[in-house]
């Protein structure tokens, strides 16, 4: 197992848009020991398997609270379980608590060998339904400008609502500027509710969506998510879809409405680590 190198990432970067096309977006900077991707509030640190110029494994650790393991990605069972406990032992120098990104159910054995527990899943949907919803005719929704100091607003609703600081929007943009959009509502000349929007290849992902507590209950978040809705349809890409956890009935619920399906299933584990 290897750092990847500035000679191997042409291979290694083929080889996760392959096999994950949200990982190929991130900003790559080389540093001493290699090459990290570097979101400021987020840090991957990439670890292969070569033989002769071919990448036979993938796998790394995404820096959150909790650590986030990416991948691992190879040709058989035998040898993702041995990426996954090299991950781990890395991850014991920088966590007590590992996770896994959403897997599918196929992927989940994997984890469950090296003892990873799962106790829920999330719902992956994806939008193909005509919507049966009505809206706030007095709200307005639209696509904040990335210089746009609302964003401020924004943040701050983000933090409060999901306990969270990685709302950062000028990291975003020295990334690319156009793999994150955010999509507002306003009522009453205050941002009331807001969507975070990211590419994936030819794919939208919807990220995040949340509705100021004070405003709840007045059909915004339908009205930005019918918003959304026609802002994909006409921005060329060909798929939207979102994941949300199981035990969220209401907001399920909410997506139908606007036209989402049920597509699968996305399982996330746990594994607590003794430093």
């Amino acid at each position: 197992m290897h750092l990847i190198t500035a000679e191997t990432l042409p291979i290694a970067l083929e080889f996760i848009a392959k096999h994950n096309q949200g990982l190929k977006c991130m900003l790559l900077d080389e540093t001493p020991d290699g090459i990290l991707a570097d979101f400021k509030n987020f840090e991957i640190d990439p670890f292969t398997d070569m033989y002769h110029s071919n990448l036979l494994s993938f796998g790394g650790l995404m820096t959150d609270d909790p650590v986030t393991v990416i991948g691992p990605w190879a040709q058989d069972h035998a040898t993702k379980v041995q990426m996954l406990k090299n991950l781990i032992e890395i991850a014991k120098r920088k966590c007590t608590l590992l996770q896994s990104a959403m897997l599918k159910e196929s992927e989940v054995s994997v984890f469950e060998e090296c003892g990873f527990q799962f106790h829920q899943f999330d719902l992956e949907m994806e939008l193909r339904h005509q919507p049966h919803v009505l809206v706030n005719p007095e709200a307005k929704c639209f696509i904040l400008d990335p210089t746009d100091t609302r964003h401020i607003r924004v943040q701050e609703l983000h933090r409060s609502l999901f306990q969270s600081n990685d709302y950062c929007p000028e990291n975003w943009q020295k990334i690319d500027n156009v793999d994150h959009w955010v999509a507002v509502c306003v009522l009453q000349d205050q941002i009331v509710s807001y969507a975070i929007v990211q590419r994936q290849d030819k794919n939208v992902y919807l990220a995040n969506i949340g509705t100021d507590p004070s405003f709840q209950r007045q059909k915004l978040g339908a009205t930005l998510l019918l918003f959304v809705r026609e802002w994909y349809l006409t921005s060329g890409f060909k798929r939207l879809h979102l994941n949300v956890s199981l035990h969220k009935q209401h907001a399920s619920k909410l997506y139908e409405s606007v036209g989402f399906e049920i597509t699968s299933k996305a399982w996330t584990g746990r594994l607590a680590l003794s430093q």
